[in-house]
């Protein structure tokens, strides 16, 4: 289904969003899809958030992250417990304003997000069939 997702829009840019608590594992997903032959894939830095104003460099960062989802052919969503913070939120939003395809890796525990997973009129689902198995072939060794 990705796959099909993707080739209609031309290019291959995958964006991942998911809270900063699985950074390696979102990295480790990131290296094993680009081994896969996407293009681009692009999950959150934290680097930015290090040196000067903290509040500045956190909107900064997210700003440059809305602009690259615009342009995005999927927005992955990772959290391992479902939890979706309100950085990952307004991605989630922006990408359903650019006709951004969205899909979570694992079920969202908030009943919004469930309940926008089945609404006819976006492109928002829960996909385990493709990703999971990716992980499972090892992805987890790109850490």
């Amino acid at each position: 289904m990705v796959k099909q997702l993707i080739d209609k829009r031309g290019s291959k840019t995958i964006v991942i969003s998911g809270s900063m608590k699985y950074k390696q594992e979102m990295t480790a997903l990131s290296h094993k899809l680009e081994a896969d032959g996407y293009k681009r894939v692009v999950e959150p830095s934290d680097e930015e958030y290090i040196e000067g104003d903290d509040v500045i460099d956190k909107a900064m960062n997210h700003l440059i992250y809305e602009k690259i989802i615009e342009h995005a052919d999927l927005l992955l969503i990772y959290d391992e417990e479902g939890y979706v913070g309100l950085s990952t939120a307004m991605e989630i939003q922006k990408a359903l304003d650019c006709n951004v395809p969205v899909r979570f890796l694992f079920e969202p525990e908030a009943l919004e997000f469930q309940a926008l997973c089945r609404h006819p009129d976006y492109d928002i689902k829960v996909d385990t069939k493709y990703f999971l198995p990716l992980l499972k072939q090892k992805a987890m060794s790109f850490i």
